[in-house]
């Protein structure tokens, strides 16, 4: 792949599409996997509050049991959320490329482009989390909600808090589950998916419609929407974090955690983009128009991202430890016990930052094709692990000390394998629609030519 021009006359007309016929025997997989997981999945959701596990009490070490329902329902938040950023990951590096007016990113635009319309399908796959079961199990501020409705001891919700729980007292306006001073949990819920999804088919829809065209009118509409655009998401996936994640327990405060979201979603989104690019291209796709140049590109935005990652982490980190609140460090004080503790050292912290951070240090690391998505394939596993990070270690101090953790970790793989089937399966049809690249982009010339 030696830098040589090339033209665009030279290149198919209509681009290059993905043939999904090459590749049946995956997507025969995918389809199988995602109907046999969201049939098991309803079966758990649906049955699984007859089922009985039994554990510990967290603080008693009295005998207890919680159901198969509760337990997968922290598995199912936590496959979901995993997903749900890489498509926030997927409409950023798009809004960022048309915001900033990039050339270079053109040649793989159509990736992130297709990763961000993915919103649709998670749509779905989130709403089991509104179920009344699920969401009082997760999110214990709604329990807390529930009982004090119940106690009959004051006229209104708002009164039983101010004497029974101050602190959601307090929260109260935002923390609703319909209406407050803001739109409640359950709207804002649709309101995050309406802004991030209608973002990102505009966008794709301006793209696709210059394939045939050639017109610009498609890139300077797109760059005008992106500017606009670009706070409605930050606002859309800081509050979802907080929402989804941080709400899992309301005492917890912290004004960093919706950057972190951004942080990881950003590099994740970008190691997934370098292994499609790269599988793509070692099974005959963007041939003439595709280098080495490309990838040393999405290299140095995985390894900047990568780097503010650990920046925002361990800022958050170190704040919390030296104000020494105690609503503050108890996320950290569970996370840094027992088993935990290692798993923090080794998977988050080393695995994240420093192991990536190493491999990407050379130049020639971020150019070679197999090394540069071996590495890729590590940050996505990293990313995993932190989703896990956030939201299982609240499974245990809400349900039990002990769980069983075999059980646990078998519901947690399966939620994870029926979302992961679902999203690849709808992906690959989305992007087999159209051309893999943006054939009809004015400025595709200058981008197959790119140098850095």
């Amino acid at each position: 792949m030696s830098h040589h021009f090339v033209s665009v006359s030279t290149l198919p007309a209509g681009g290059e599409k993905l043939d999904l016929s090459r590749i049946g025997k995956w997507t025969a997989l995918l389809r199988l996997g995602a109907i046999v997981g969201l049939v098991l999945s309803a079966v758990l959701f649906l049955a699984g509050g007859a089922i009985k596990i039994g554990s510990k009490d967290f603080v008693s070490g009295e005998a207890i049991s919680y159901t198969v329902r509760e337990a997968f329902s922290y598995s199912w938040l936590f496959a979901f959320y995993v997903f749900f950023t890489l498509a926030l990951g997927g409409l950023f590096w798009t809004l960022l490329h048309n915001a900033s007016n990039s050339s270079w990113g053109v040649v793989i635009r159509r990736l992130p482009e297709t990763l961000a319309v993915q919103f649709v399908p998670l749509l779905f796959l989130g709403l089991p989390l509104l179920f009344p079961q699920v969401r009082e199990t997760l999110w214990t501020w709604m329990h807390d909600h529930s009982v004090a409705a119940k106690s009959g001891e004051a006229a209104s919700l708002k009164d039983a808090l101010h004497h029974s729980n101050h602190l959601l007292y307090h929260k109260l306006n935002y923390l609703t589950l319909w209406w407050g001073a803001v739109p409640g949990f359950i709207p804002r819920f649709f309101i995050y998916f309406l802004l991030l999804g209608v973002g990102a088919y505009a966008l794709r829809g301006w793209s696709v419609s210059q394939d045939t065209t050639g017109d610009v009118r498609p890139t300077l509409s797109a760059r005008r929407f992106s500017c606009g655009w670009l706070p409605l998401f930050a606002i859309s996936l800081t509050f979802a974090g907080f929402d989804w994640i941080k709400g899992l327990n309301y005492a917890w405060f912290s004004t960093m955690f919706g950057v972190n979201v951004f942080a990881g979603s950003a590099v994740a989104s970008m190691a997934l983009l370098i292994v499609i690019t790269v599988t793509l291209f070692e099974n005959g796709y963007f041939k003439r128009v595709l280098t080495a140049e490309h990838l040393h590109l999405m290299g140095k935005l995985m390894h900047a991202f990568t780097i503010f990652w650990a920046y925002i982490a361990f800022s958050q980190y170190f704040l919390i430890w030296y104000a020494n609140i105690a609503e503050e460090t108890q996320f950290y004080a569970i996370r840094n016990t027992g088993g935990w503790n290692y798993y923090s050292i080794f998977l988050v912290t080393i695995g994240h930052f420093f192991i990536p951070f190493i491999l990407l240090l050379p130049r020639a690391a971020k150019k070679n094709f197999k090394r540069v998505r071996a590495i890729a394939l590590w940050i996505l596993f990293a990313h995993v692990c932190e989703a896990y990070w956030f939201i299982i270690p609240e499974r245990g101090p809400k349900l039990a000390d002990q769980p069983a953790i075999v059980w646990a970790v078998m519901l947690d793989a399966a939620a994870f394998v029926t979302i992961g089937c679902v999203v690849a399966l709808t992906f690959l049809k989305s992007l087999a629609q159209h051309s893999l690249y943006p054939c009809g982009d004015p400025r595709l010339q200058e981008s197959i030519n790119v140098i850095n």
